[in-house]
C-alpha cells in the first residue's frame, strides 16, 4: 500500500462523511553521485522517486492545527492554536520538522482561520532516501496552501526547508535534497548547482539498464551520527588553507596534501575534489548513455566515501562489492549520507536478480529477503487530485 493509499483509507474509515480540502505529494529521492558536496556548493546529480510523503488535509471546527503521523505508533500527534509561539524546544522525533516550519516562519495564523487535520505518511524508511526533506516539503506545502505558512516556491521553499533541519532540527545538511524535491524531473535525474540554486534536467533513457536500490540493513538517522562532525572536519581543512568555508577547493588534491599531509582534513577536502571531478564526468556519461563509465564513477564515489569521507559501514560496503563483482553491473554506491540506509547499483535488468542473490548473500542474509526496489523518476513536490 503506497503513502496515498494509507491517508486516503484513514480518511475514509475516520472521517468519510467529512470533505477533504486537499492533497499532497513530496517525493524522496536517491543521488545517483555527489554526497557530501552540496554543503560547499557543488554540483550534484540526484534524482526523485515514486516514493515519498503524502499529505491529506482535513476540516476542523476549533481552528487548531493537528498532525497525524500515520507511520509512527504515537497516538499523541501534534498540535499547535493561532495563539501558541511556533517556537519549541527540540523532542528528537518527526515533530521538530513541523514545529521547526512554524517557528521559522514570519507569518502568524489568525484564529479565525480554519483549522485542520493534517494526515501524513511516507514509504522512505531506511536513511538514505531523503525522508526528512520529503516529509517537510510535503507538510510546507499543505499549510501554506491553508494559510498556515507564508506562500513559497522554488529556491525560496527549498531554503526555507533547509532552514528548518538546521536551525531547528540540528542537521547541518546543504540544499541539495530540499532543491531536488521542489524541482525534480519525471523523465530523469536533475542536476543541481547548489551554489546558484540552478537546476537542469539530465532527461535519461535507460534502454536495458536500470537503478537497483538495495537497503544494508542498518538505518540512521543523521543528527545522531558523524554527519556534523564530518562538516567541522572540513572547515578545519578549508581555514588551514585560507579558503571560504562554503566552496569547493579549487585545488588539487596533491595541492591539498602537500599542506596537509595525510590527515583527517586532508582525507575529507580529498572525498569532496574527487567527488565534483566525478559528477562532472557521470553527467556527461549519462547523457551519452556510456553505463561503463557512468558505473565506474558511481564505485569510485563508494571507495572515496569509504576511505577518504568515512562515511559508509561495512555491510554496505559488503553489499556494494557484491553487486559489483556481478556480471552486469556497472557500479554501485552508497547514496545520501552515509552512516547506513540504501546503495545502488547500476545494472542490466536480466541482471537483477543474481545481483540481489550475490548481495543477500554477502550480508548473510537469505536468497529474497533483501529490501530493495527499482528507481523510477518521481517528479517534483505537488498538489494532488483528491480521489475518494
Amino acid at each position: 500500500m503506497t503513502a496515498v493509499d494509507r491517508t486516503r483509507d484513514w480518511w475514509l474509515v475516520h472521517r468519510p462523511h467529512v470533505a477533504a480540502l486537499g492533497a499532497y505529494w513530496a517525493p524522496g529521492r536517491i543521488n545517483l553521485i555527489g554526497d557530501h558536496i552540496d554543503y560547499l556548493g557543488g554540483t550534484v546529480l540526484p534524482m526523485t522517486l515514486d516514493r515519498g510523503t503524502a499529505v491529506l488535509v482535513l476540516p476542523r471546527a476549533d481552528r487548531e492545527l493537528h498532525v497525524h503521523a500515520l507511520d509512527v505508533d504515537d497516538h499523541a500527534g501534534f498540535s499547535h492554536r493561532p495563539t501558541m509561539s511556533g517556537a519549541r524546544s527540540r523532542q528528537g522525533n518527526w515533530r521538530d520538522f513541523v514545529s521547526g516550519l512554524l517557528g521559522l516562519d514570519d507569518m502568524r495564523p489568525d484564529e479565525s482561520g480554519e483549522g485542520l487535520d493534517v494526515i501524513v505518511s511516507g514509504d522512505l524508511a531506511g536513511g538514505g532516501l531523503s525522508s526528512s526533506a520529503s516529509f517537510t516539503l510535503a507538510l510546507a506545502l499543505a499549510m501554506m496552501s491553508h494559510g498556515w505558512l507564508r506562500p513559497r516556491a522554488g529556491v525560496d521553499l527549498a531554503r526555507f526547508a533547509r532552514a528548518v533541519e538546521v536551525e531547528h532540527v540540528g542537521t547541518a545538511c546543504g540544499l541539495m535534497d530540499q532543491l531536488a524535491i521542489v524541482h525534480g524531473s519525471d523523465t530523469g535525474a536533475v542536476a543541481i548547482d547548489c551554489s546558484s540554486g540552478d537546476v537542469s534536467e539530465v532527461p535519461t533513457s535507460w534502454q536495458n539498464r536500470e537503478l537497483l536500490v538495495m537497503h544494508c540493513g542498518q538505518p540512521r538517522r543523521l543528527a545522531d551520527a558523524g554527519y556534523n562532525q564530518r562538516r567541522a572536519e572540513l572547515r578545519r581543512g578549508l581555514a588551514a588553507l585560507g579558503l571560504p568555508e562554503h566552496r569547493i577547493p579549487e585545488l588539487s588534491v596533491d595541492a591539498v596534501e602537500a599542506t596537509l599531509g595525510e590527515s583527517v582534513e586532508a582525507r575529507r577536502l580529498r572525498h569532496v575534489i574527487s567527488e565534483q571531478q566525478r559528477v562532472m564526468t557521470a553527467r556527461t556519461a549519462l547523457t551519452e548513455q556510456d553505463w561503463p563509465v557512468l558505473g565506474a564513477a558511481m564505485t569510485a564515489s563508494h571507495a572515496s566515501l569509504r576511505d577518504d569521507y568515512e562515511v559508509s559501514v561495512p555491510a554496505l560496503d559488503a553489499l556494494v562489492a557484491a553487486a559489483v563483482k556481478t556480471p552486469g553491473c556497472d557500479g554501485a554506491r552508497l547514496t545520501g549520507a552515509g552512516f547506513g540506509g540504501w546503495a545502488i547499483a547500476l545494472i542490466e535488468g536480466r541482471a537483477r536478480d543474481a545481483v540481489l542473490a550475490a548481495a543477500a548473500k554477502a550480508m548473510d542474509r537469505e536468497p529474497g529477503t533483501l529490501d530493495s526496489f527499482v528507481a523510477c523518476p518521481g517528479g517534483a513536490a505537488r498538489a494532488l487530485e483528491l480521489c475518494p
